[in-house]
């Protein structure tokens, strides 16, 4: 182990002593890395372009999960992603202050929250598809939008913003292997998978877009 560095528990396996047989975990990895390369992205994407089953997430999501069309994830996110980031480039910033109830949320705090969360479902859905242990805290989300102070922040920035977290999910959900998606854990007490943390964040930004448009005004 170098000088101020922290031991891996996997450290060290993988290496067949010289001379010596290589034991069946040692095979199964051989194996994995002769695979062919297209068997192994076409595995991912059936793997990737399943709904969720109903176990995956807790019911309070679903209402998010319904929302996102067909089954392919990357292609909804991407259509989104398009769609959701003209929707931000047509509000003025006059109109981005703008809320359709006085104790509601402004359109940029409602921008600010959709970054968010994005955040805290893709890291969610990290740490699950990277076999990490420890259940994941709650997010209070309204003490998030009272903190993040969005309403300071320029409707072009939130909006790039929303553009550069996108990418980010984006990279990681393409990164993903195939059995990184039935992984799951636990969540503010409640069971997540990684396919269901990635479609949550679909289909909340798909709430909120019809939000913005039946609530907001916006087109």
């Amino acid at each position: 182990m170098r000088r101020g560095g922290v031991a891996d528990a996997a450290g060290g396996r993988g290496r067949m002593r010289r001379g010596g047989v290589a034991d069946a975990a040692q095979i199964r990895m051989i194996a994995a890395r002769s695979e062919p390369k297209s068997h192994t992205v076409a595995r991912s994407m059936e793997t990737m372009n399943q709904r969720p089953a109903k176990d995956e997430a807790a019911e309070y999501f679903w209402a998010y999960i319904d929302k996102v069309p067909g089954d392919d994830i990357v292609a909804a996110l991407k259509a989104q992603t398009a769609e959701f980031t003209a929707l931000l480039g047509r509000v003025s910033e006059e109109a981005s202050l703008g809320r359709y109830e006085p104790w509601k949320w402004s359109v940029r705090e409602v921008t600010g929250h959709i970054n968010d969360c994005e955040r805290v479902f893709a890291y969610r859905a990290l740490w699950f598809a990277r076999g990490l242990e420890g259940g994941l805290p709650s997010m209070d989300q309204d003490a998030c939008v009272a903190h993040a102070g969005s309403n300071g922040v320029t409707m072009a920035a939130l909006a790039a913003e929303f553009q550069a977290v996108r990418a980010a999910t984006m990279a990681m959900v393409k990164s993903l292997p195939a059995e990184a998606w039935d992984r799951r854990g636990v969540s503010s007490g409640m069971p997540l998978s990684v396919r269901g943390a990635v479609w949550i964040i679909c289909g909340h930004v798909e709430h909120h877009t019809q939000l913005f448009r039946e609530r907001y005004g916006l087109s």
